[in-house]
């Protein structure tokens, strides 16, 4: 696991390349307008970038060189006492009632305006573009649309803790230095059994009804993952059900959205799914060939800094943003929307760019280092967080987007009266 952060990330984007090769070309041509996927300026980019995510990481690694995590405390477990736990618990109840409490809020509120419960859910269902933009996000005044995202982090930390509980009931001897017996291992067990239940539930019925896949994705990914690097093993038969779970998601989703069903045989809805899922998995390495080939005017990091930029209301840069949409369709239109990190970090900085991945490299091995080697308990959460990243990074980078640090934020408070690390021994 030493690089796992900089294996996931060539392993998907080597899957996508791969790929490129084997889709329709007449789907490509229908779609983005020409067969072009990536030519070899493309590909020497994508390689100097993970190039310099390495340097990156090999940058970290030099700076503690002498500080070598001995092989014992690798495999220790990160140690929570009985008091930081109720702290902990009180704190993340509190958060998971209030994004609850947000949701349903926002959910009776989209009945209101709808007209009744049937009519609200068969309109998200089928209509859910329509539902989300003209009935949904209608309903985000004064910031319940960022408190309504933090139901990720909280189903990170739910899979977190249910993942740390399920460590220590495997641990046949009572850990009496944090204070835990058997029984209330057990007791606490179950507590976190139940909260994962709840926080997956609110999670589900959130991206449903928002139209918000993203969420749904960073959620169950980022707790896979956090549950993988807590328990030291990958849970083969959770992401079967998982990864079963998203697929029919993603074709219902895709297939309520062109009202396929009940008009049109199974086969055609998942030849459609299919179509549109190379569709948006080429789409993205196709917008970093337009950016790479066609952009010349940077825009000094409107992409990868939009969030904060939005918020000083730097505004003056906000030309420049819509002349990177100014392609016709003889230039070729970025399909799909989707600006992966190697096309936005080019926009931004150019050949420079390269810089800005040793940075994310160096934050990636830092991360690692805490979460892996050093066994603090949020730095795992955050790593399995930023992986998440690496993962859908075919789509915008997800650290440029505000609601990923909104999350990232939620992690911290949850996590802040409960420094678990072996320095607390």
């Amino acid at each position: 696991m030493k690089l796992l952060h900089l294996k996931i990330f060539i392993a998907v984007w080597a899957a996508i390349m791969l790929v490129s090769f084997w889709v329709p070309k007449e789907l490509l041509t229908a779609h983005l307008y020409s067969s072009r996927v990536m030519n070899w300026a493309t590909f020497l980019w994508i390689c100097s970038c993970f190039l310099a995510f390495w340097m990156g990481t090999f940058i970290e690694r030099s700076l503690y060189a002498g500080n070598s995590v001995s092989d014992a405390s690798k495999n220790q477990m990160p140690l929570v006492t009985i008091d930081k736990l109720e702290r902990i618990l009180k704190t993340f109840k509190g958060l998971l009632l209030l994004v609850s409490t947000v949701i349903l809020i926002r959910v009776v509120w989209c009945i209101i305006k709808v007209g009744s419960l049937n009519d609200t859910f068969l309109f998200a269902i089928t209509k859910p573009n329509e539902f989300k933009f003209d009935i949904w996000q209608q309903t985000t005044i004064h910031g319940m649309g960022a408190v309504s995202d933090i139901i990720v982090g909280c189903t990170i930390f739910a899979f977190a803790l249910f993942a740390l509980m399920k460590k220590y009931r495997s641990d046949k001897t009572p850990n009496f230095e944090s204070g835990f017996d058997d029984t209330k291992i057990q007791a606490y067990f179950r507590t976190s059994l139940k909260f994962l239940i709840l926080s997956i539930s609110a999670l589900a019925f959130y991206s449903i009804l928002s139209n918000e896949r993203v969420a749904l994705v960073m959620g169950f990914l980022g707790g896979s993952l956090v549950y993988l690097l807590l328990l030291r093993r990958f849970p083969i038969r959770s992401l079967i059900y998982i990864s079963i779970l998203l697929l029919v998601v993603w074709v219902v989703v895709e297939g309520a959205r062109r009202q396929y069903f009940g008009t049109e045989t199974l086969g055609f809805i998942l030849e459609y799914v299919k179509n549109r899922l190379l569709l948006y998995l080429m789409s993205g390495l196709r917008n970093v060939d337009t950016v790479v080939n066609y952009i010349t005017d940077h825009t000094y990091g409107w992409y990868s800094f939009n969030f904060i930029l939005v918020a000083l209301k730097f505004d003056f840069l906000s030309s420049i943003n819509k002349n990177f949409y100014g392609f016709t369709a003889t230039k070729v239109v970025p399909g799909f929307a989707a600006i992966p990190v190697f096309g936005t970090a080019y926009a931004d900085f150019g050949l420079a760019a390269l810089l800005y991945f040793v940075v994310i490299g160096f934050i990636y091995q830092r991360l690692y280092r805490r979460a892996v080697l050093e066994n603090s308990f949020l730095a795992l959460q955050l790593y399995a967080f930023f992986l998440v990243a690496l993962i859908v990074s075919f789509m915008p980078f997800l650290p440029t987007l505000a609601r990923f640090w909104v999350n990232v934020l939620t992690l911290v408070v949850i996590n802040k009266s409960l420094r678990l690390s072996l320095r607390d021994r």
